[in-house]
């Protein structure tokens, strides 16, 4: 029996190599169906494909499990071979090559580049290679796998904290290389989110059954080739003798297996016969589908030359305007105080304020962004002036806001509980801790989300309500958690009078942590959440049972 993560791959593919373990085998693909899945899909983009791509390449580990070397990483082996799968697909699917061929021939020039966010992404497989193999394993483990750091330790047989570090080391070294291939804005923390995202992709729940069982047949048929070849080798090894009395027992054999023979063959016939029915009919079906593409090409083409013609028409509408007296207040002036722009593009400004900070004489100044939305709604000047707040309409805001941080106050303080469990991660050395673990609140918190936003767009009307609600994202994502959306532990370590720790995580569906960020320091008292500080108050007050 094998439990769990706890026997690692090498295990397995010793009892699959050694006895044909079929168990071994089957939690081999249950345990990396997902990351060979998710990197075929995300490298050909078809479900459909990325379920052949991965019974491909579990079958190919069914047949070569025992060339596989047990300290190359298992993990590594799978991502590989899946890439090279999907190429060979890619480069082979001459279809979909000649319908663009026909596109580009008929003018469809209307395909636009890949997003900046996009970019990482579809990079993302060229890059991983490019990463040393101790890096990739770490990265592919901890991502792909979502193995926790203890796990990750285990199987690369070092400490946990240096699985921590080896983790931030290789996202580091994948920023780089994806910056030198083009994402150029690209951090280690995006790296990392990028890996996130990447691993979202989930294989079918049956997929890992099936493959399992095409594979271990697949493997069975290959050895009997094997056998059967041997047989033969043998048989070429003989005497004379030895052959002529070969021969007299194979002449000995029943004439009924000859009928027996003869029956199969009609069989076989027959089964071809219908599999040429069935193969004449797809090819009818794949005619009348090249047929369909054509006219919709045909219809595309229609309807980019009339896209072309109203263009012209819009831009000589637009040299009639600019001959106009008011075409003046649509320009720029180095004298006026406002320019106008469309409406299109207020989302994509960020209308934040600022403010600046005291700083020694003689130092330049140093000037600090504030949010466009703060948590108790007041908005910034650059925004309140582009909107054309009024008091009326800002206090509206300011109750709104105030009225939703009351209500999920209230729904934190009747969820929340303390705890001196406090999570692994947050490292305490044995110190005093202790910890405010706030649930998920999904449901309510949409409820609260939907309240807000009605409230707002009440009292600015819609189109400047949504312009608030965007500029307000990263506020609602710190100051009110995702309206509860997820959940959020809150930890404090007694490192010593003036060394206290102060832990922020977050949590996903299932109750794991999916990131965290720390403070450290002679925080003050205020610093901490409001539960939390009857405790910190406690340890700072000195007692010889306080001191760590």
């Amino acid at each position: 029996m094998h439990d769990g993560q706890t026997t690692t791959d090498e295990q397995l593919l010793r009892d699959y190599c050694t006895r044909r373990d079929e168990a071994a085998f089957a939690q081999l693909v249950q345990r990396h169906l997902n990351l060979v899945f998710s990197t075929a899909l995300r490298l050909l983009g078809d479900r459909s494909a990325a379920e052949e791509i991965a019974q491909n390449v579990f079958i190919s580990l069914a047949r070569k499990a025992a060339s596989i070397r047990p300290d190359a990483g298992l993990a590594g082996w799978l991502h590989r071979a899946a890439i090279l799968e999907a190429r060979l697909r890619q480069r082979t699917d001459l279809r979909r090559q000649s319908r663009e061929d026909l596109a580009a021939q008929l003018g469809t020039t209307m395909t636009t580049p890949d997003e900046p966010d996009d970019l990482p992404f579809t990079l993302l497989d060229d890059a991983l290679l490019e990463l040393p193999e101790k890096d990739r394993r770490t990265l592919l483990l901890r991502y792909f796998e979502q193995r926790p750091f203890r796990d990750i330790a285990n199987t690369l047989g070092i400490g946990e904290d240096t699985a921590q570090k080896r983790t931030s080391r290789a996202l580091e070294a994948l920023a780089g290389i994806l910056r030198r291939r083009g994402a150029t804005t690209i951090t280690g923390a995006l790296a990392a989110k990028t890996l996130e995202a990447a691993a979202l992709s989930i294989a079918p729940t049956q997929l890992a059954t099936s493959i399992t069982s095409i594979a271990l047949a697949a493997a069975v048929a290959t050895s009997s080739a094997t056998t059967l070849a041997i047989f033969a080798a043998k048989i070429m090894t003989l005497t004379k003798t030895q052959t002529a009395a070969a021969c007299l027992l194979l002449a000995a054999a029943p004439v009924g297996y000859q009928w027996h023979a003869a029956s199969e063959l009609r069989q076989a016939a027959a089964d071809a016969a219908r599999d040429l029915a069935s193969i004449t009919e797809a090819l009818a079906r794949a005619e009348a589908d090249a047929k369909a593409a054509t006219r919709r090409l045909e219809a595309t083409s229609t309807r980019l030359a009339e896209t072309r013609s109203l263009l012209r028409r819009a831009n000589d509408q637009i040299s009639t305007a600019a001959s106009t007296p008011e075409a003046s207040l649509y320009l720029w002036s180095d004298t006026a105080s406002h320019v106008r722009v469309p409406k299109s593009l207020v989302p994509s400004l960020r209308l934040s304020g600022s403010i600046p900070l005291p700083t020694s004489p003689g130092f330049k100044p140093v000037i600090r962004a504030i949010d466009a939305v703060d948590a108790t709604g007041d908005l910034s000047e650059p925004l309140t002036e582009a909107l054309g707040i009024t008091p009326e309409e800002a206090a509206a805001i300011s109750e709104a806001f105030a009225l939703t941080a009351s209500v999920l106050e209230q729904q934190v303080h009747a969820n929340a509980y303390l705890t001196n469990q406090v999570p692994a991660q947050f490292r305490t050395d044995g110190n005093p801790a202790a910890a405010l673990v706030t649930p998920a609140l999904p449901d309510r918190g949409e409820a609260l989300r939907e309240t807000l936003r009605q409230s707002l767009t009440t009292a600015l009307g819609t189109e400047r309500a949504a312009v608030v609600w965007q500029q307000g994202k990263q506020t609602f994502e710190r100051e009110f958690n995702q309206f509860g959306g997820v959940g959020r532990i809150q930890a404090v370590v007694f490192n010593g009078p003036g060394n206290l720790a102060l832990w922020n995580a977050t949590l996903d569906a299932e109750g794991s942590i999916s990131s965290w960020g720390n403070a450290g320091g002679n925080l003050s008292l205020d610093t901490f959440p409001a539960r939390l500080q009857p405790i910190v108050a406690e340890w700072l007050t000195p007692s010889p049972d306080n001191q760590p």
